[in-house]
This record gives C-alpha cells, sequence and structure tokens, in this order.
C-alpha cells in the first residue's frame, strides 16, 4: 500500500509542467494628424462607431483584411472597451511625435480658435519649430488644417499652409533658418546622420508594391498605396531598399511621397529620387541622391538639373532659391556641386504695386562641395567664397 503511495506521488512530481503562454496584446499608435475612424464592419461604408485621436494607444484583435476589390488593409482593434475596423495605414509600432516649422516669412498667428477670424493671441516667429499637441480639424474640400499647439505657454491653433510638418524634429532643424548664412554655410556638413533607417516591410507593402528593381547589392521596391489626393495623412508612396547580403530593409520616414527617377546615371551605385515632404502643408519638393554601400545607405541633397536663383515674396510667403549647378565626373566617381546664395533686396514700390517682389541684388554667399565616392566610404571637401580652388571655378566656364 505504501508503495503504491509513493508511486502515485512520483507519477505527479513528474507530470510536465503547463508551458502553454498567452499571446501579449499587440499595441498600435493612432499616427494620423486628424485621428482616425473605428468602422463597425471591415467596410469604409458602414457605420463610423467612433474617432480616435491621434497618437492613442490601441490593441489589435488579430484579425485584419483586405477591403473587397482594394489593397486597402484593415486591422480589428479595441480602443476604450469599442472593438472595430481601423485602416492600417493610421497605425504605428509606436507613438509618433510630429513637429513643425513656421515657414512664412512674416511669421504666423496663433489663434484662440481654429478659425480665421478668430482672436490673435500671438505671432511665432519665421523659423520656429514647435510639437503638435495630438488635435488637428480639417478644412472642407481644402488641402489643409487646424493644428493645436503651444507657443510660450500660451495654447492656440495654427494653418498649416504656413508651415512644414514632420515626425523628424532633426529633418525640420536641417531647414530652420533657410535662406540665412548660417544655414547656407552649414550645408554638407554632416553626411553620417543621414544614414537610412531600417523598415519593417509589411504585407500591406508587398500588396500594394509596383516594381522592384536591382541596383549593385540592393534591391529596391516602390510601393504606392491607395490614397485620395486630398489625403493629408496617409503616405502616397514609398521607396524600400533591401541589402541583399544582411537581408535588412531600409526607408526613408517623414515624407509624404517618393518618386524614383534614375539608377546608376548619376554615379554607378547610386539611385536618384525626388520627394514630396508632405501634403497638406506648404509644398516642398526635394532631390536626393542615395549611395548604396555595402552596409549602410547614405542621402545627399542633389539636383539633376541646374537651377537659377530666384527671391519671391509674396504676402506673407517668401520663396528663396539657390542657384544650383553640378558636374558629375564618372572615372573618379566624383560630383562637383557650386551654390550661390542670392542675395535678397525687394523694391519696395514693385511690392507696393503688385503685391509681389522679385528681384534680388547679386550673392552674399558660394560654396563649393566636392563628394567622391572611394570604394565602400564618401568623401567629402567643401569651399566657400575667395578659398573656392580656382581650378574647381575653371570647370565652370
Amino acid at each position: 500500500m505504501h508503495f503504491i503511495f509513493i508511486l502515485f506521488s512520483l507519477i505527479l512530481c513528474c507530470k510536465e509542467p503547463n508551458t502553454e503562454i498567452q499571446n501579449p496584446k499587440q499595441i498600435f499608435y493612432i499616427n494620423s494628424l486628424l485621428g482616425a475612424n473605428l468602422f463597425e464592419k471591415p467596410d469604409l461604408d458602414s457605420m463610423v462607431i467612433l474617432s480616435i485621436p491621434h497618437a492613442k494607444e490601441v490593441v489589435y484583435l488579430n484579425e485584419s483584411v483586405f477591403l473587397e476589390g482594394s489593397k486597402i488593409l484593415l486591422k480589428k482593434i479595441e480602443f476604450a472597451g469599442v472593438k472595430g475596423y481601423l485602416r492600417n495605414d493610421f497605425l504605428s509600432e509606436k507613438a509618433e511625435k510630429f513637429y513643425f516649422l513656421v515657414n512664412s516669412n512674416g511669421g504666423l498667428n496663433l489663434r484662440e480658435n481654429p478659425d480665421s477670424n478668430s482672436k490673435i493671441l500671438k505671432i511665432i516667429p519665421a523659423g520656429f519649430i514647435g510639437e503638435f499637441l495630438n488635435r488637428a480639424i480639417d478644412l472642407e474640400n481644402e488641402k489643409i488644417f487646424w493644428l493645436q499647439i503651444e507657443y510660450n505657454g500660451q495654447v492656440g491653433w495654427i494653418h498649416s499652409a504656413f508651415t512644414l510638418i514632420s515626425s523628424d524634429r532633426q529633418n525640420l532643424e536641417d531647414r530652420a533658418g533657410f535662406g540665412s548664412e548660417t544655414w547656407f554655410y552649414s550645408l554638407y556638413s554632416n553626411l553620417e546622420k543621414n544614414t537610412l533607417e531600417e523598415y519593417k516591410y509589411t504585407e500591406e507593402d508587398q500588396v500594394n508594391l509596383v516594381f522592384e528593381k536591382l541596383v549593385e547589392n540592393y534591391k529596391i521596391y516602390f510601393v504606392e498605396y491607395p490614397i485620395s489626393e486630398e489625403d493629408c495623412n496617409s503616405r502616397k508612396s514609398r521607396i524600400v531598399f533591401q541589402n541583399l547580403f544582411s537581408k535588412k530593409f531600409y526607408s526613408r520616414k517623414s515624407v509624404f511621397s517618393e518618386k524614383l527617377i534614375e539608377t546608376n546615371q548619376t554615379l554607378p551605385g547610386t539611385v536618384y529620387i525626388e520627394t514630396q515632404i508632405c501634403n497638406c502643408c506648404c509644398e516642398v519638393f526635394d532631390g536626393n541622391l542615395f549611395f548604396l554601400l555595402k552596409d549602410k545607405i547614405i542621402p545627399i541633397d542633389f539636383r539633376n538639373k541646374d537651377l537659377k536663383a530666384s527671391c519671391i515674396v509674396d504676402g506673407e510667403i517668401s520663396i528663396l532659391e539657390m542657384e544650383r549647378s553640378s558636374k558629375i565626373i564618372k572615372d573618379n566617381n566624383q560630383i562637383l556641386l557650386y551654390y550661390k546664395l542670392p542675395n535678397c533686396k525687394f523694391d519696395e514700390l514693385e511690392i507696393s504695386k503688385t503685391g509681389i517682389g522679385r528681384k534680388f541684388k547679386g550673392f552674399k554667399g558660394e560654396v563649393f562641395i566636392d563628394i567622391q565616392k572611394k570604394d565602400e566610404s564618401i568623401f567629402l571637401k567643401k569651399y566657400y567664397n575667395e578659398g573656392i580652388p580656382k581650378t574647381f571655378l575653371e570647370k565652370w566656364k
């Protein structure tokens, strides 16, 4: 009898423990400035249960479906005890802060309410960078909206048309002071900080893939998402790079759209891409040349066409364009860039008559930039004004 009892005890002791692990909650955050609608069914025509504000946390319920006849992915989520369906492109794995840069020459009015006739509380100076307070209101039938922000302890509303908006503060800081001599002479100060970040390539990216291309040791994917032209929140298109050695993906964040223009044309192992920063703010288009190195990708500001200098002031908006020219020396894997900063002195009489000033008086600064690719490194030299070597200037005659 005692033997049976001991044997039974041994069997109990040797029984395998319960190793079942419960799936942890998968958390996402609303990345849309205007918030996101939660739908009752996986159908954008179904009833909107509620609108979830920007940066709020939601729980993914392990169910996703592509909208019938579309490439739009919907995810079932729970927010504040309410379950429903949400567009996947309005979700991100971390809470993103959004920043704004005042891009108006005359500063920007901070208003008491989101209304052009509302009381002006303060005037925010040009070049100021601030943080968005997670509330925005769009204007019907217009690609602009009101942002709630705080400036010098005062909470109010600003108009997006006179701003640049990005979740990348560094991107805006690089643009702050645009047109000033300090900004001009700091161009190309640190290439390494612009190294492209890693990216998580998703099922939605694969479904919306338009084409892929092989360049050097990278596979390049062009992804175009199904959004409307008036959509201020979603991303329109994306270029994704996959390193064929490490299998890692890389992509640029904080831009509205990207367009692949050429590969291996400027220099071997480079890709030229044009970008639009945002859809519902001051329109800014950039050109970038991406150097595809073995273990990283380095983009530089670049235009594949020469540009003449211009200075325009029209009411509160000012536009400055440097004179830009470039020469490619393929035998040396070398790019020479020559930039001139115009001296914007407007004719007050012309402005008083037409409201627009277009003239400038000569140039107040010159920068010459020598960029060369050697093996798997990028080398850069900069020369200013009288220090620009005559041998380089001879190439422009």
